[in-house]
């Protein structure tokens, strides 16, 4: 358990010697002596033993209790491969994140034992990152999960990491305010722009207060910073690789290597920053499929605010495209109003205010431009699966 960087752990460990291959073996021999039964009968007993013995604290009992379920992190070879395969069993198809740590999905999914054991059954069917000694190995790891489902208490969510003793080792040594930070504000930083908190304080204040329609806390923090740090990101780029660069920058580019994000950063991140630099519209047909994948990742709400958050940013670099604020040429503010022609929805209204100095910008075209494309992004056509916010934004000036 963490919190603010200190982490409390179990006094115990305990060893089992059912990694993927030992138990393969043992499973094989089980088949031929009839002895499966009682294979089962001692796995189990031994998880609950284990499950016993590291004393879980008594407020994550009441989370169990609450919640109906913890959360399971699996690491090894064999669970790893058994992400490999849910991957490539998701909804979206073909998954766009090839990375396996910071992977989630729900129990009934891990535990839907047949189906992923189907999959590699099927001799046509060639699966990422899984080889002929991992797929024999899936009916042991199938097993081991039926006896985890019956000795553990109830689970909501698996995750899948990556991580060894190495890196627990050197993050273990890290003072507990750096620990704190989010990975994905940490790992964006090197190329933050000079006035990056006026910056991110700027984008903030376009975010209207939370209310029934209330902003993502993980989209007004996180996402908001490292979208920041990276907003000039690309800008060396030919205009036709911007968004399509931005895209990938998670999972194949600049910022894939960033360690301990969950496939949900790298996705919000991905589409926060693909509609800084124009979004769809600037992808190539094939990118496009990229990106209504890395879409289907997120919460439709969050995925919709993602999209709002990267068209601001792409309106605040056009009044500072340098990323250096000297002095208050440009002021955001975000708020509710009521819809005029529906009387059960609601409006973003976004009021973009400039400084008399800075008011030639509002005729410039690329000005022009970006405020045009940040109110599509309330068309219902471009709200995903529906969720979004229809946008109204009023450009004034600050004397006016």
């Amino acid at each position: 358990m963490t919190e603010n960087g200190h982490v409390r752990m179990s006094n115990f460990a305990v060893s089992m010697p059912y990694g993927a291959a030992a138990l393969t073996k043992r499973l094989s021999e089980a088949e031929k002596n009839g002895t499966t039964k009682a294979l089962r009968t001692e796995v189990c007993r031994d998880l609950k033993n284990a499950f016993q013995k590291i004393e879980l604290p008594q407020e994550l009992r009441g989370v169990a209790a609450i919640s109906s379920g913890l959360s399971l992190y699996l690491s090894g070879g064999g669970f790893r491969g058994w992400g490999y395969l849910l991957l490539h069993k998701h909804s979206a198809s073909p998954y766009p994140i090839p990375i396996i740590n910071g992977f989630h999905c729900k129990i009934s999914h891990f535990q839907d034992v047949e189906t992923v054991k189907a999959t590699v059954l099927d001799s046509d069917v060639s699966v990422f990152r899984i080889s002929k000694r991992r797929a024999s190995q899936v009916p042991a790891v199938a097993f081991l999960i039926s006896c985890l489902s019956e000795a553990l208490p109830a689970v909501h969510s698996v995750h899948f990491a990556q991580g060894g003793v190495r890196e627990g080792v050197l993050f273990s040594m890290l003072d507990p305010s750096i620990r704190a930070h989010h990975p994905l504000v940490v790992g964006t930083r090197p190329g933050c722009p000079p006035s990056s908190a006026a910056l991110t304080e700027l984008l903030r204040s376009a975010l209207p207060p939370s209310n029934d329609h209330a902003v993502p806390e993980h989209v007004r923090g996180p996402v908001l910073e490292s979208f920041v740090h990276s907003l000039y990101a690309g800008a060396g780029l030919v205009k036709d690789l911007r968004a399509a660069s931005a895209l990938r920058s998670t999972t194949t580019g600049a910022y894939a290597s960033i360690h301990g994000l969950s496939h949900h950063d790298r996705a919000a991140l991905a589409i926060t920053l693909c509609e800084r630099w124009d979004g769809v519209g600037a992808l190539s047909s094939a990118d496009q499929d990229f990106h209504t994948q890395l879409v289907q990742l997120l919460d439709p709400e969050q995925a919709w605010w993602c999209m709002f958050l990267g068209r601001v940013g792409a309106v605040v670099a056009e009044v500072y495209p340098s990323g250096t604020v000297r002095g208050n040429l440009a002021a955001l503010g975000g708020e509710w109003i009521d819809d005029k022609d529906d009387k059960s929805s609601r409006v973003l209204r976004l009021e973009v205010k400039l400084s008399i100095e800075a008011m030639e910008l509002s005729e410039a075209e690329g000005l022009q431009k970006a405020i045009k494309e940040l109110e599509k992004v309330g068309k219902k056509k471009n709200r995903p699966s529906g969720h979004g916010y229809k946008v109204d934004v009023k450009l004034r000036s600050m004397g006016g």
